[in-house]
């Protein structure tokens, strides 16, 4: 949400958009792991990567697994982890006069979360 210019457009979204692709498509097909839970630890060998949890060991080859920077893969934490990509941006959100942006993921018909953000005042 933003203001509207003489062209009817508050601003050129691709640039957004494309990023936010990119993520999804370096995360697809990947197995995702939560790198802040308490209750995982990783530990690395060479190409493989041993996940610990409780007793148990689960062997992921590096390559097939993404250790995200939060505490569980839910969708509240992904829609949070996208509009902090967004926000790197901020001088291009300032550029591009956006007041609010929402990050809105789902997994499925009525299963949604979503994060907002506000510039101040």
């Amino acid at each position: 949400m933003g203001e509207v210019d003489a062209n009817g457009m508050v601003s050129d979204y691709r640039v957004y958009k494309e990023r936010l692709q990119t993520l999804c498509a370096d995360w697809d097909e990947i197995f995702l792991l939560a790198g802040q839970s308490p209750y995982l630890r990783f530990e690395e060998k060479g190409p493989r990567i041993d996940v610990h949890f409780g007793d148990e060991v689960i062997p992921f080859l590096t390559r097939d697994v993404k250790i995200l920077p939060v505490r569980n893969v839910t969708l509240e934490e992904l829609s949070h982890l996208f509009l902090a990509e967004v926000l790197k941006h901020h001088d291009m959100l300032m550029r591009d006069r956006i007041h609010e942006v929402v990050i809105k993921v789902s997994s499925g018909p009525g299963q949604l979360a979503s994060s907002e953000w506000r510039r101040e005042p």
